[in-house]
């Protein structure tokens, strides 16, 4: 998630520059919270030095989004939970097929997924399975961002593509110093 939105602004920004800037231009610093449970702490601190905040995280149980909405004004909830299943479930077909064939043809594929290999040929459904198990293994070593980067603004899963949206009307609509946390 760390990278992911970051990526993913700055595709659309290389594919539309008219529509979209990355989120370094907008002047957001991106937090890494680690932990949901850890958003909310993050937020009360970066509040106390008035900076604006957005945050984006995975689906929350009720008192846990709660607390983060109680000090973030401008949260953004995933509609499932695991970053990764919201990026596979809402990547077009196509992404995700060329991503897995590039990761198989590059030889990043990693051995202990052998049963899961991508081909050309197989489900989409058994490809949804196979780039999950892939991303949940090389989380926070920018798998997601890649397969981010290599998307255009339609095979983006929406989630991301209405974040970014937002943010940039906030930020647009705001003047000020702005701080995220993840």
């Amino acid at each position: 998630e760390y990278d992911a939105l970051p990526a993913a602004a700055r595709r659309l920004h290389e594919l539309h520059p008219e529509e979209y800037n990355t989120l370094d231009a907008l002047g957001i610093a991106i937090i890494n919270a680690e932990s949901d449970t850890q958003i909310a702490p993050l937020g009360r601190y970066f509040s106390t030095l008035n900076k604006q905040l957005l945050a984006v995280y995975d689906l929350q149980q009720p008192p846990q989004k709660t607390l983060i909405e109680a000090v973030i004004p401008n949260g953004f909830e995933a509609p499932e939970k695991g970053f990764e299943k919201v990026i596979v479930n809402g990547t077009a077909e196509s992404a995700l097929r060329r991503y897995g064939l590039s990761l198989v043809s590059d030889n990043l594929w990693p051995p202990h997924l052998s049963v899961q290999i991508p081909t050309s040929s197989m489900s989409i459904s058994d490809l949804k399975i196979a780039i999950l198990s892939y991303l949940t293994w090389a989380k926070g070593n920018g798998s997601a961002a890649d397969l981010l980067g290599q998307c255009s603004k339609d095979e983006m899963p929406v989630f991301i593509v209405e974040t970014i949206n937002q943010i940039h009307r906030i930020i647009n609509s705001n003047v000020g110093t702005t701080s995220g946390t993840e």
